[in-house]
């Protein structure tokens, strides 16, 4: 041990003698990270804090001069500055940053590729979706406006002030770019209406978004929350910039528009729909020409859902359409959405010319898309554990081809007596079950791409006016020569699942598919590129878990009855195994009376936390005095106490909530006579993730972490866990080597 003690003091000493001061001690700027993506470059470097005073510029290889990107697309990141390059064509380019020091970093022939324009949503169009040319360009007129979480209600592009006053006037007469950077985010409503929490976060509302609650002819009240709608506007791009765009809490929806496109952003929390497009149901329909791609949908949310089914606790709808036409859905990831995407909101809305393709449908629940009154493309799609994927209802014609559904239930069919019954035609799709439920008995799985479908195959005749539009030339890109749909990229459905893993979604490094990459005389530059040291910074964590325990989870014997130790104490142990989420509407666990904590206790509900956590109990009173709810720990102390008020019930639920810091069990109860609960949520506090450079894991970083590498890349002991092997990559470069340990000796150093 003394040796290696000896050669990592000379490794030290060596390093410091033959490598420059500023480069071992961080006042010399490097790039660590510069690829090529789509229409667009992303870069980062270090040891540079002042984004205001340093230079992007970027140039086509071989050409002489250079142009300067906007100052806007340069940001401060972690240990430096991020910069970003768009709206630029596919071919090779060359970059140079002059950081705020006056350095000057260089990297040439970085590829960028086209994005993939197939489907509807260009067919027949050749003018550009959105504010862009079809070679990626901007329009030679149009506007442009950065929006960030400060600006959101400030920024100015002409007389118009704020995102929602620019979006809903300036797109009108000139093509319009509105570039989101960062987190955009807006007050949501709590579940009794108010916005408390976020004002109390400080969030700030954006102005303009919408905020009613209708009630219907019949008594049911609906909501529609936080969207920016943007009415008869034309060649408007929302994009996202960078690898972090989000729009949080709110959405778009596009009304009575053309020539719309949406990409590269992130959307979360949506209280109604992330970003949808409406028109006018009629059979001509001028709305047309619609782009959703490269997207990354998350779950929605709305607490203040006052709905009489109560069916937008998670937003209402991903990516809805209706009332338009030429329409194209890809490269989107859709993730655990609920509704992720109506055609159609009556049976007797008309909307066409619908594609969806290299979308990922990672354990979404419906609407894949829910089709009425269109004819759909849906092909190269990934569906994993999909509840119900294309339904097809009201006189829909869906040619369904090479998609991959595993574990997913792939197709829907609804009968229709008034509208007529859909059509799917399924050819080379790929699936490991054969579920499916095909009520209208109007599903064809076949092997001929020419395959003539009779719209009297159903009951009830389909009326679409584009029946076998798949292999009609004037209805449809469909390549009669070669008998197939003449599209940029169509593969098998096993290799579109892995090109959909690679290349769906945001930005990322090394999402390129290579077909849309460019070619050329220009060689691409291999050299590799020298990434700064990460030591010191986190791996990404994971979230916390969140558990829901129900009075559902108890035997239905149980609910609304005492519950004492003679039944059997109600305990909570929540693990990866235990996960339970049941719907509960009015049922209750009645704690009886006073309760106890400990081995003998009575009258309680026990939670087994295996760490720090959120323990929130929701509970009411109906009787005729006072009583108080508390969770206490194992010595009898109340953690919190809360009093339930005379007369309450299950309408007047409220919540208290501990906060607990350790594991252990923690004891649920009454301290006087008997309370009902009716739901109790643990939620664990989020993982901080491991640090860089504490390769024995004991979350510090010091000598010993060197050691530790140096020992692993001498072959003298292995780092054998993959997470520990993971942080001794300091320099984050894929590899374990020297440089690890130096970044390791550097970090301490500085510190």
């Amino acid at each position: 041990m003394k040796k290696i003690t000896a050669f990592l003091i000379m490794i030290t000493l060596a390093f410091s003698i033959t490598v420059p001061f500023t480069a071992v001690y961080g006042a010399e700027s490097s790039l660590t990270q510069c690829y090529g993506w789509y229409e667009a470059i992303h870069m980062q470097w270090s040891n540079d804090s002042q984004p205001g005073k340093a230079k992007v510029e970027y140039r086509q290889s071989g050409a002489s001069d250079y142009t300067p990107i906007d100052a806007q697309l340069i940001r401060a990141a972690s240990g430096g500055c991020v910069a970003d390059i768009v709206g630029i064509s596919q071919g090779w380019y060359d970059v140079k940053i002059t950081t705020s020091s006056g350095q000057i970093i260089e990297k040439s022939s970085i590829p960028v590729a086209r994005h993939d324009r197939s489907g509807y949503g260009h067919f027949g169009y050749t003018s550009g979706i959105g504010a862009y040319n079809d070679d990626g360009t901007p329009k030679s007129n149009a506007q442009i406006v950065y929006i960030t979480n400060e600006n959101k209600n400030t920024v100015k592009l002409g007389s118009y002030s704020g995102i929602t006053k620019i979006m809903q006037n300036c797109g009108k007469s000139q093509p319009l770019i509105v570039r989101i950077i960062g987190k955009v985010d807006t007050q949501a409503r709590d579940e009794d209406g108010s916005k408390t929490t976020d004002k109390n976060l400080g969030i700030v509302a954006i102005d303009g978004l919408t905020d009613t609650i209708t009630t219907k002819s019949n008594g049911e009240r609906d909501s529609y929350f936080n969207m920016l709608d943007v009415t008869e506007a034309k060649n408007i791009t929302v994009e996202g910039i960078g690898t972090d765009a989000t729009i949080e809490k709110w959405g778009f929806t596009f009304k009575r528009c053309n020539s719309i496109e949406v990409r590269n952003l992130t959307f979360t929390k949506y209280p109604e729909d992330a970003c949808s497009f409406e028109g006018s149901s009629s059979s001509n329909s001028k709305y047309k020409n619609f782009w959703l791609h490269n997207n990354y949908f998350k779950v929605g949310e709305n607490k203040c859902d006052v709905t009489a089914e109560g069916d937008k606790h998670e937003g209402d709808g991903a990516s809805d359409f209706k009332g338009c036409r030429n329409i194209t859905f890809s490269y989107n990831i859709y993730e655990r959405c609920h509704k992720t995407a109506l055609h159609g909101g009556a049976d007797d809305s008309l909307q066409y010319n619908s594609t969806w393709h290299h979308n990922y449908f990672n354990n979404v629940s419906s609407r894949m898309p829910l089709t009425r009154q269109i004819n759909l493309h849906s092909y190269n799609n990934y569906f994993l554990n999909g509840e119900r994927c294309i339904d097809a209802r009201a006189s829909a014609w869906v040619l369904s081809e090479a998609n991959n559904f595993e574990n997913s239930q792939r197709f829907l069919t609804t009968p229709n007596a008034t509208q007529g019954d859909p059509i799917i035609k399924s050819y080379m799709d790929v699936y490991d079950n054969d579920i499916k439920s095909d009520s209208a008995g109007t599903v064809v799985i076949t092997t001929d791409r020419t395959l003539s479908i009779s719209a009297s195959k159903g009951k009830n005749k389909n009326k679409n006016p584009y029946p076998n539009f798949d292999t009609n030339t004037e209805w449809f890109y469909y390549d009669s020569i070669n008998k197939k749909s003449d599209t940029e990229y169509l593969t098998d459905a096993n290799q579109a699942k892995n090109d959909i893993l690679k290349a769906a979604g945001i930005m990322k490094e090394g999402a390129v598919l290579d077909v849309y990459a460019p070619k050329g005389s220009v060689e691409e530059n291999t050299e590799t590129t020298t990434y700064a040291s990460h030591v010191g910074e986190r791996l990404s964590g994971e979230s916390g878990d969140v558990y829901k325990l129900l009075p559902g989870d108890v035997p239905q014997s149980k609910l609304g009855s005492n519950w004492t130790r003679s039944d059997g104490v109600f305990e909570i142990t929540a693990n990866e195994s235990a996960n339970k989420a049941v719907t509960i509407e009015s049922d209750y666990i009645d704690l009886g009376g006073a309760g106890s904590v400990g081995a003998d206790s009575e009258r309680a509900i026990v939670v087994n936390s295996k760490g720090q956590a959120v323990i929130s109990v929701k509970y009411f009173n109906n009787g005729s005095d006072s009583r108080t709810l508390a969770v206490k720990d194992s010595t009898d102390q109340s953690i919190v106490e809360g009093a339930a008020p005379i007369g309450g019930s299950v309408s007047k639920v409220q919540t208290l909530t501990a906060n607990v810091s350790a594991a252990g069990k923690y004891y649920i109860l009454s301290t006087a006579k008997g309370i009902k609960v009716t739901e109790v949520t643990v939620t664990y506090a989020p993982s901080p993730g491991m640090l860089i450079g504490d390769a024995n894991g004991n979350d510090e970083i010091e000598t010993a972490d060197a050691q530790t590498v140096l020992e692993h890349i001498s072959n003298i002991k292995a780092i054998s866990d993959k997470a520990l092997l993971d942080c001794a990559d300091g320099n984050r470069d894929g590899k374990w080597s020297i440089s690890d340990v130096i970044a390791i000796l550097n970090y301490l150093k500085n510190k």
